[in-house]
Protein backbone atom coordinates (compact mmCIF):
# COMPACT_ATOMS: atom_id res chain seq x y z
CA UNK A 1 0.00 0.00 0.00
CA UNK A 2 1.12 3.69 -0.64
CA UNK A 3 -0.20 4.87 2.53
CA UNK A 4 2.08 3.60 4.86
CA UNK A 5 5.42 6.06 3.43
CA UNK A 6 2.93 8.92 2.49
CA UNK A 7 2.06 8.72 6.50
CA UNK A 8 5.56 8.68 7.56
CA UNK A 9 6.63 11.39 5.60
CA UNK A 10 3.61 13.36 6.83
CA UNK A 11 4.85 12.56 10.04
CA UNK A 12 8.11 13.68 9.91
CA UNK A 13 7.64 16.68 8.02
CA UNK A 14 5.26 17.79 11.16
CA UNK A 15 7.71 17.13 13.77
CA UNK A 16 10.01 19.03 11.47
CA UNK A 17 8.07 22.01 11.28
CA UNK A 18 6.50 22.06 14.93
CA UNK A 19 10.41 21.82 16.54
CA UNK A 20 10.60 25.39 18.74
CA UNK A 21 13.65 25.96 20.72
CA UNK A 22 13.84 27.82 24.46
CA UNK A 23 17.34 28.97 25.03
CA UNK A 24 19.38 30.82 27.84
CA UNK A 25 22.50 32.34 27.20
CA UNK A 26 25.32 34.07 29.74
CA UNK A 27 28.33 35.21 29.54
CA UNK A 28 30.97 36.94 32.14
CA UNK A 29 33.28 39.40 30.57
CA UNK A 30 36.47 41.10 32.61
CA UNK A 31 38.39 44.09 31.79
CA UNK A 32 41.02 44.49 34.36
CA UNK A 33 39.12 43.89 38.28
CA UNK A 34 35.89 44.80 36.36
CA UNK A 35 33.45 42.04 35.21
CA UNK A 36 30.99 42.62 33.04
CA UNK A 37 27.64 40.11 33.63
CA UNK A 38 24.78 39.64 30.82
CA UNK A 39 22.43 36.86 30.10
CA UNK A 40 19.12 36.44 28.02
CA UNK A 41 16.06 34.60 27.91
CA UNK A 42 15.47 33.59 23.67
CA UNK A 43 11.43 33.79 24.13
CA UNK A 44 9.65 36.38 22.45
CA UNK A 45 9.87 39.39 24.00
CA UNK A 46 8.61 42.53 22.10
CA UNK A 47 10.46 45.52 24.73
CA UNK A 48 13.67 45.27 26.91
CA UNK A 49 14.74 47.41 29.43
CA UNK A 50 18.46 47.73 31.26
CA UNK A 51 19.22 49.50 34.07
CA UNK A 52 22.95 50.38 34.67
CA UNK A 53 23.94 51.37 38.41
CA UNK A 54 27.34 52.99 38.49
CA UNK A 55 29.13 53.44 41.71
CA UNK A 56 30.03 56.54 43.46
CA UNK A 57 26.53 58.08 42.27
CA UNK A 58 24.17 60.22 44.86
CA UNK A 59 20.75 58.61 45.17
CA UNK A 60 17.38 59.56 46.01
CA UNK A 61 14.52 57.83 46.73
CA UNK A 62 11.38 57.92 44.98
CA UNK A 63 8.22 59.33 46.41
CA UNK A 64 5.39 57.01 47.49
CA UNK A 65 2.63 56.98 44.31
CA UNK A 66 3.62 60.89 43.99
CA UNK A 67 2.89 62.29 47.20
CA UNK A 68 5.33 64.48 48.69
CA UNK A 69 8.05 63.17 51.12
CA UNK A 70 9.70 65.66 53.61
CA UNK A 71 12.90 63.93 53.60
CA UNK A 72 13.23 61.39 51.37
CA UNK A 73 16.21 58.65 51.75
CA UNK A 74 19.62 59.92 50.07
CA UNK A 75 22.92 57.60 49.76
CA UNK A 76 25.50 57.13 47.51
CA UNK A 77 25.97 54.00 45.35
CA UNK A 78 29.06 51.89 46.96
CA UNK A 79 29.17 49.20 43.98
CA UNK A 80 28.44 49.34 39.78
CA UNK A 81 25.36 46.66 38.78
Amino acid sequence: MHIKPLLIKTVAVLFLAVTESFCCSAFCLHKGDQPLVGRNYDWSFDRCLVFVNKRNVAKTAFTYYGHPVDNPATWTSKYGS
